[in-house]
């Protein structure tokens, strides 16, 4: 009995075999190939609509606030200058990262004394028309909207939101907005607002127990600008 079996008809299914080989190969490189494009593109768009919001937020600070520039120091500085402040302000989109902004002004000193002549903070405070506390829950809705915000703008719109509806906070919840400091936009506005918006100042020794991000320079600083 004879057998079909030849050199020539193995060589020829070898060939197409990596013939075959060869078209999957480059269908492969085809598929990454376009894959990376797509990724570029995702990146390209991405970095679109982050400059978007912070032009955005740049043209609302420079409109409300004076000149704000965007550096990408992650230092913590509270300081004290004059009332019109050249602010340096560190905003990645990125906000789930807990991102650090760095705020410089001329003087050495930490912030001393809270203007009282902002008409915008004083109107807040005094449209109150009650008091009112967080549940948990509350606060940490409230908290998780501050940090995925998209600029530092809107961090402090949303804490001014809250205390002209009439909230409150307590020792430790000061000490959670505090740690957020450095990514607001106005400093001296949202520690005023703070200030006149805490309920149980008979916790306030607790507050340097709650404030994790700061010297021990900057939590004094910070305590005796809310208690003094």
């Amino acid at each position: 009995m004879e057998s079909n079996f030849s050199p020539e008809n193995e060589l020829e299914q070898l060939k197409i075999i990596s013939e075959n080989q060869e078209k999957l190969l480059k269908k492969l490189e085809e598929l990454e190939k376009n894959d990376n494009e797509e990724e570029k593109n995702l990146k390209y768009i991405q970095k679109n609509i982050n400059n978007l919001f912070e032009l955005i937020s740049h043209s609302i600070n420079n409109k409300n606030n004076g000149h704000i520039n965007i550096n990408t120091s992650p230092a913590l500085n509270l300081i004290n200058n004059n009332d019109n402040d050249n602010i340096t302000t560190n905003i990645p989109i990125d906000t789930q990262n807990t991102e650090n902004i760095n705020n410089n002004t001329n003087s050495t000193n930490i912030i001393n004394n809270i203007p009282n002549n902002n008409n915008t903070i004083n109107e807040i405070l005094e449209t109150r028309d009650s008091k009112i506390l967080f549940t948990v829950n509350e606060f940490k809705k409230f908290i998780g909207s501050i940090i995925d915000s998209p600029s530092a703008s809107y961090r402090q719109n949303i804490i001014e939101k809250q205390v002209k509806q009439g909230y409150m906070f307590s020792i430790e919840q000061i000490g959670e907005l505090l740690n957020l400091l450095p990514y607001m936009s106005e400093k001296k506005c949202i520690l005023k607002l703070l200030k006149n918006s805490i309920h149980d100042y008979y916790h306030k020794q607790e507050l340097l127990n709650y404030l994790t991000e700061e010297t021990e320079e900057e939590k004094q600083a910070l305590f005796d600008i809310l208690f003094k």
